[in-house]
């Protein structure tokens, strides 16, 4: 076997491995022994269910919060451009509200959004992961095992937040024009807080 092969390959790995420590760092996100999520499946906006495992496969940002919560309220703008921003098909963000029934969520979110919404009213799943305090969130690998948790609101659309879910695996949206791919892009929102047509996302 070529040793240097073996170097560049190791060499490799430690940049890549540093790489995810730094982003981590730069985000003040807390690691986790990576032992399974615990199950989510609770009442969805628009009705229906939402069920964690059927996002495995993908990297899934799980978010509670309340719209009692000000840092809640403050930091969901940079958390909706960050899903909007990112392959839907390599990364979710799952926003799971504790509030007593839909009547304010409906209130306070917009009609579309890029969030999957889930309602756990009586708390019970937050504090199955432990969360007393909001907002708290954590990143669940495409495994659908614990990697990392954030206590307390963030700037989402921040660049080493970026890095930090690319280096596990997200990818940029990419929306077609004609017959070329731009991305990523940011959602342009309209004056009411409406998403715009896909044909009018802007190049970054």
């Amino acid at each position: 076997r070529d040793p240097g092969f073996t170097e560049k390959f190791v060499e490799a790995v430690q940049h890549f491995g540093g790489g995810f420590q730094r982003a981590r760092s730069a985000v003040d996100a807390d690691s986790l022994d990576q032992r399974p999520v615990p199950p989510i499946l609770l009442p969805a906006r628009g009705g229906g269910d939402l069920d964690l495992s059927r996002l495995r496969g993908k990297l899934v940002l799980v978010n509670f919060w309340a719209t009692w919560c000000p840092p809640c309220r403050e930091e969901m703008p940079s958390l909706e451009k960050l899903a909007a921003s990112l392959d839907p098909g390599s990364f979710e963000v799952v926003a799971v509200s504790v509030d007593e029934g839909w009547a304010p969520v409906e209130k306070f979110l917009a009609p579309i959004t890029p969030l999957k919404i889930a309602l756990d009213e009586g708390a019970t799943i937050s504090r199955l992961y432990g969360t007393t305090k909001f907002p708290e969130s954590y990143l669940v690998d495409a495994q659908g095992n614990l990697r990392l948790k954030f206590v307390g609101p963030r700037r989402w659309d921040d660049p080493a937040m970026y890095k930090l879910l690319e280096s596990l695996g997200a990818k940029a949206y990419l929306t077609r024009t004609t017959d070329r791919e731009v991305g990523p892009c940011i959602d342009v929102r309209g004056k009411f807080g409406k998403r715009v047509h896909a044909d009018l996302m802007v190049s970054i």
